[in-house]
């Protein structure tokens, strides 16, 4: 009799365990949904609240560079104001959302009217519970 009790206690922490990281990969899809849209209608005070203080882009030889160019969370910004990066509407689907405590990882495809690539985003979680971009390494199509 003591050891279906067991497994009964067992399935419902794994329920609510399960439940929990649902809960944290819909917030996370959430959070790169208004990063995209951020990005295209050119919000740079959206953008600001969504991306973590220590935001980084990656980019590997991109743009006929042959160097790795790592930009800042105020560089992205300046850009987003000057109208350099976004401003472009883009279809955003994301492949692969994956949670693992306070630290995401989401795979997603942009596909806009003059450029598509794949990103590979990095979030974590603020000690407020809310989700933060804090690195973004894209790849062109």
């Amino acid at each position: 009799m003591y050891k279906p009790m067991f497994v009964l206690a067992g399935l419902m922490v794994l329920v609510t365990v399960t439940f929990a990281q649902s809960a944290d990969v819909s917030s996370v899809r959430k959070t790169v949904e208004a990063f995209a849209l951020a990005a295209d209608q050119s919000d740079v005070d959206r953008l600001d609240a969504l991306l973590h203080p220590e935001f980084r882009i990656a980019m590997n030889r991109l743009f006929g560079s042959q160097d790795l160019v790592l930009m800042s969370k105020a560089g992205y910004l300046e850009k987003i104001r000057a109208k350099e990066f976004g401003g472009t509407p883009r279809t955003l689907v994301m492949t692969d959302v994956q949670v693992k405590g306070t630290t995401a990882t989401v795979s997603a495809v942009f596909k806009g009217s003059s450029m598509s690539f794949h990103s590979y985003l990095t979030l974590v979680q603020d000690a407020g519970g809310q989700w933060r971009v804090v690195q973004d390494v894209p790849v062109l199509d």
